[in-house]
């Protein structure tokens, strides 16, 4: 009964001691998969759920979120990160949140696209009570509990990276809204979260004792059982998704490209092994199409060309002639070999 599909839409009804009994016991012969997708999609869809109100309590920085301790529905998924793995949460929360982004683009009037005070997604009456954010929290806990744990399961982090590609086709800038902003409409404010988020994983490894275990073999841009390597190539695919957005106004990918490059200096000049491998890692897939090593794509070599004329547009007195200038030139120098290597005839 509980997976039929008459049933499904009165999901966000159940009671949560039964639903997190069910979602934790790996002996039941319910198709758990199922139902935790099912579940997870219906109390997405209620913003007064249970869902949305355990999210609110999620304490903790980018990388190190912590599960709140009232939770039930938030610990019986990823107290043990396994039950998340195996039930493939990813999949409930990356189709709602891009589902919703979808009918967002079809309406007339997007509430997203003027300034962020005509239209709060986090205020004081209702805290984190919008599905994008919701669906963003959700995957930074799903992030740090597992690196805290150490799953070897490591692709998620990169369907993120899809729900930034679906906020930017959305992105336009209303008649109230402005350029000049950090946050120029609501959509701006979850592409900087979003890359909040990624920056604040891809640098723990230059963090003193992170408390995180990394499993990174290789520099390459080649996949590993690693969350820390699929993020960072998440977050190089996320910049690209921002940069190569017409609509998206130039200061605000200015600010972006200064998140990449501040992530790319603070592993760079972090002598642990495991943060120069993270560090080559990033200098890698900045510079590569993907994760084959093939000749860089048109509109990869647009995305380079985007990057180096943002990157020349930063504060100078803050990169060029800073302390960690190295890195910052190696960086801009090795962005315009690649373009003149590859430049068309």
């Amino acid at each position: 009964m509980l997976t039929a599909k008459n049933f499904m839409e009165h999901h966000s009804e159940l009671n949560p001691s039964l639903t997190t009994q069910i979602i934790i016991d790996s002996n039941s012969t319910l198709n758990r998969e199922v139902f935790a997708r099912e579940y997870l999609k219906a109390l997405h869809k209620d913003p007064m759920s249970l869902l949305y109100h355990e999210v609110e309590g999620i304490d903790g920085r980018h990388g190190n979120r912590k599960i709140p301790d009232s939770s039930q529905l938030l610990y019986s998924l990823f107290d043990d990160v396994n039950i998340a793995v195996e039930l493939q949460i990813w999949n409930p929360i990356r189709e709602s949140t891009k589902s919703f982004l979808r009918t967002q683009a079809e309406r007339l009037n997007d509430e997203y696209i003027g300034r962020p005070e005509d239209f709060s997604l986090n205020g004081p009456d209702q805290p984190s009570h919008d599905p994008i954010l919701v669906g963003i929290e959700l995957f930074d806990l799903f992030a740090s509990q597992a690196l805290r744990q150490g799953t070897s399961r490591h692709i998620f982090l990169h369907f993120l990276a899809e729900v930034v590609e679906e906020i930017c086709s959305n992105f336009q800038l209303g008649t109230s809204a402005d350029p000049t902003e950090e946050f120029p409409n609501a959509y701006g404010y979850l592409l900087k979260h979003t890359i909040a988020v990624y920056r604040g994983l891809v640098t723990l490894p230059a963090q003193p004792n992170p408390g995180i275990q990394m499993g990174i073999r290789r520099v390459n841009t080649e996949h590993e059982q690693d969350v820390l390597k699929n993020g960072v190539w998440s977050f190089v695919r996320a910049q690209k998704a921002i940069l190569l957005t017409d609509t998206i106004p130039d200061q605000f990918k200015n600010d972006v490209v200064r998140n990449l490059v501040l992530a790319y200096i603070e592993l760079g000049k972090t002598p642990h092994r495991d943060s120069q491998m993270y560090f080559a890692t990033l200098h890698k897939h900045i510079l590569s199409d993907g994760m084959n090593g093939s000749a860089p794509s048109d509109e990869y070599m647009e995305f380079l060309q985007e990057l180096n004329t943002q990157i020349r547009r930063l504060d100078q007195g803050r990169f060029a002639l800073s302390p960690d200038a190295e890195l910052y030139r190696r960086l801009s120098a090795d962005i315009e070999s690649v373009l003149r290597t590859n430049q068309h005839p």
